[in-house]
């Protein structure tokens, strides 16, 4: 860490205000008071980012309305996931030094972003990484997601349903299920094909020129595991997996918006009787948990090369709002990193 920054007392920081669309409440705030090494808690790192990976929920709990504004205390510094060095650590952290790199993930609620130029977190949310491997910012939530949906539920021969393989969380999921020795069957778009084949899917639908469901129904799977990184996109997604879903396996549903008329769909498909068009599959609501052991894990296949990052697009600090933009609109092919500064 060079004079400067040990003798600032500020930094810069991406902040949303208030609830509301990222458009009008996301900001750039030049004068936010720098996290103090002294003020460290026992188990708590302070971290100088080098990157932040964007992630929807970076913007879209900020606006849920009135649920933001109970959950979220404003001024709220955006961004969970993020890769830097560390500047200091609390008293009993003795496993990790000052200078180590590590990435980690900032909890949505209880912390201030990532998309600062210093975090501070508890030292359970951190993985230290080999200097060597770039975006690592790209790994927390999205290797997370996949990881936690499908390692406790799969062995070796499960076969897997990845709807849309070619977003972070998809991408992670297509390889993690590869890792773990699972048939692989997952969606995207037409130009997106190559690349799910290329991280090892089976069987890729194109769900621009195909029914998703209809393919489906047609090719005989009954599946172990269903990640839905959409949310029930198709509509009856859910409510037609009886016919390829096996009684009582996980359906995760991890992406997507919760309208009302969605909700009415799976609640009747998952309360209704089979007759009557229930799904016998488990529908579940999938929450991201910050887990060190399992970062440690993604951290170690990230290291060996079994584990690759796909980054759509990087941004500058600067540029962090239209970055946000373009997650939120563009669909990107894999992650979107926001370099804040210069690995050390």
């Amino acid at each position: 860490m060079s004079q400067s920054d040990i003798n600032t007392t500020t930094m810069r920081a991406w902040r949303f205000g208030r609830p509301g669309q990222l458009e009008h409440t996301l900001t750039l705030d030049a004068n936010v008071p720098k996290p103090a090494a002294s003020s460290l808690k026992p188990q708590e790192l302070l971290v100088k980012v080098s990157e932040c990976g964007l992630n929807p929920a970076d913007y879209k709990l900020n606006e849920m309305g009135q649920v933001a504004r109970v959950v979220l205390a404003y001024p709220k510094t955006a961004g969970m996931d993020f890769g830097g060095v560390v500047a200091a650590v609390g008293s009993q952290v003795d496993d990790i030094k000052v200078g180590s790199s590590v990435l980690g993930r900032a909890s949505p609620l209880e912390s201030p972003g990532g998309l600062s130029e210093y975090v501070v977190v508890d030292r359970s949310v951190v993985a230290e990484y080999a200097p060597r491997i770039r975006d690592p910012a790209g790994l927390p939530t999205a290797g997370l997601t996949a990881y936690q949906t499908i390692a406790p539920y799969v062995s070796a021969g499960s076969k897997i349903f990845i709807n849309s393989g070619s977003g972070g969380v998809g991408t992670m999921c297509v390889q993690i299920g590869k890792i773990l020795g699972c048939h692989v069957t997952t969606t995207c778009s037409t130009g997106k094909m190559d690349l799910c084949k290329e991280l090892g899917a089976d069987v890729v639908i194109d769900y621009k020129t195909s029914s998703v469901v209809e393919k489906l129904q047609g090719a005989g799977l009954k599946f172990d595991l269903i990640v839905d990184n959409v949310g029930n996109n198709p509509s009856n997604l859910f409510s037609a997996s009886n016919d390829y879903l096996k009684p009582h396996a996980p359906y995760f549903f991890v992406g997507g918006n919760l309208s009302f008329s969605t909700v009415t769909s799976l609640l009747y498909a998952t309360l209704a009787p089979a007759f009557m068009g229930g799904a016998k599959g488990s529908f579940r609501v999938f929450m991201t948990k910050n887990s060190q052991p399992d970062l440690e894990q993604l951290t170690a296949w990230l290291s060996d090369g079994k584990l690759k990052l796909i980054v759509d697009k990087r941004f500058s600090f600067e540029e962090a709002k239209s970055a946000m933009e373009y997650v939120k609109k563009d669909s990107p092919r894999g992650k979107v990193i926001v370099n804040v500064g210069a690995n050390q």
